[in-house]
C-alpha cells in the first residue's frame, strides 16, 4: 500500500525527503522499497547542481542503496536535518494519502465502515482537528446512536471535508518549502 501511495504523492508532486525517510523507516501502511528510495535520491542528484559536501555524500549513498539498512536510514535522517525538513509535515502527508486511499475502499456497511475509520485513527494517531469521533471515547454516545447509517454518512462527510482542507494545507506548505 505504501508504494501505491508513494506513486500518488509523486504524481501530485508532494514527495519530500521527510516522506522518503519515514517511508524507509516504515509506516502503519508499510515500507517504501529500496528502489523507490534510490530513485528519489538519483532524481535529486540529477536535478541539483548546488548539492555539495556532506549532503552530496549522503544523497549519493542513498542513491546507490539496494537495501534499506540502518546506515541508509541515518543518511536519510541527516539529509532531512541538513535540508531542515519538518518530518511532522511529512508524516501528515503520508496520513493524508493513507486516509484518501482508505476512503475509496471503505465498506458500505456502517458498522464495518465506522470500525475501519476508528482503526485508522488508532494506528495513525489522532490529532487536533481530527474528523473522527469514536463511540464512548471522550463522549457518552451510545452504541445505538453511533452505529447507524446516519452517523456513518456524517462521519464520512466529515472525513471528506477534512481531507479536502488537509490536502490544501499540505500542498501549500509543500510549495512554500520549495
Amino acid at each position: 500500500m505504501t508504494d501505491k501511495m508513494y506513486l500518488i504523492a509523486k504524481q501530485i508532486k508532494l514527495i519530500d525527503w521527510g516522506m522518503v525517510f519515514l517511508g524507509a523507516k516504515g509506516l502503519p501502511s508499510g515500507k517504501l522499497s529500496a528502489s523507490d528510495v534510490s530513485d528519489f535520491a538519483c532524481q535529486k542528484l540529477a536535478n541539483s547542481d548546488e548539492v555539495r559536501g556532506e549532503l552530496l555524500t549522503a544523497i549519493s549513498e542513498v542513491a546507490f542503496c539496494t537495501d534499506i539498512t540502518e546506515e541508509i536510514i541515518d543518511y536519510l535522517y541527516s539529509i532531512c536535518q541538513q535540508k531542515r525538513i519538518d518530518v511532522n509535515v511529512s508524516y501528515r502527508k503520508w496520513r493524508f494519502l493513507s486516509l484518501s486511499d482508505l476512503m475509496t475502499e471503505l465498506p458500505d456497511d456502517y458498522v464495518y465502515g465506522l470500525l475501519k475509520l476508528n482503526e485508522f485513527w488508532m494506528v495513525w494517531g489522532e490529532s487536533v482537528g481530527c474528523p473522527n469521533i469514536a463511540q464512548g471515547v471522550g463522549n457518552d454516545i451510545s452504541p445505538a446512536e453511533y452505529y447507524n447509517d446516519e452517523q456513518f454518512s456524517l462521519t464520512v462527510k466529515r472525513h471528506q471535508e477534512w481531507l479536502k482542507k488537509e490536502g490544501e494545507k499540505l500542498i501549500k506548505m509543500h510549495n512554500n518549502i520549495l
